[in-house]
């Protein structure tokens, strides 16, 4: 999943995801649509933590993102 925006002050801007990551696994599991991207995370409680694995350039980097509530980062 190529991440087109990151919006400020989002748990996804806070764990330190670019706009042009490429995610490839979420917890050690690969992620090859967005369907299973969107249900990991709707299935994480808020307050806990996703190690996400993302292609950034040449590079493959994982970050730690805390699951916020939606609500709140709108």
């Amino acid at each position: 999943m190529l991440i087109v925006k990151v919006l400020p002050n989002t748990p996804a801007a806070v764990a330190g995801l670019n706009q042009e990551d490429i995610v490839i696994g979420i917890d050690g599991q690969s992620v090859t649509t967005v369907e299973q991207l969107q249900q990991m995370v709707e299935e994480s409680e808020v307050g806990g933590r996703l190690r996400l694995k993302v292609r950034r350039g040449n590079q493959t980097v994982t970050l730690s993102v805390q699951i916020g509530d939606l609500q709140e980062a709108g």
